[in-house]
């Protein structure tokens, strides 16, 4: 189960570096949640006060597929 965690957090960091390009600042993932065959990544870039959470499906072998931002609102911030 670690290695398919730490297969999860890799694969998620080159995800990332992906959606965000080269524009932007680099997402750090500051917090990630499992539940079944759903994987939650809470995310900051550096350089804003951008955050936020993506949710992905991982699949039997250890592939991430489907992932989507989820709407949220942190609470203090307008």
């Amino acid at each position: 189960m670690t290695k398919r965690i730490l297969l999860v957090l890799l694969s998620s960091a080159v995800l990332f570096t992906c959606l965000v390009g080269c524009a932007a600042g680099p997402l750090i993932v500051t917090g990630e949640t499992t539940k079944g065959n759903r994987v939650k990544f809470l995310y900051s870039q550096v350089g804003s006060d951008r955050r936020g959470i993506i949710e992905c499906v991982v699949e039997p072998k250890g592939d991430i597929q489907a992932c989507r931002h989820l709407a949220v609102h942190f609470e203090g911030e307008d």
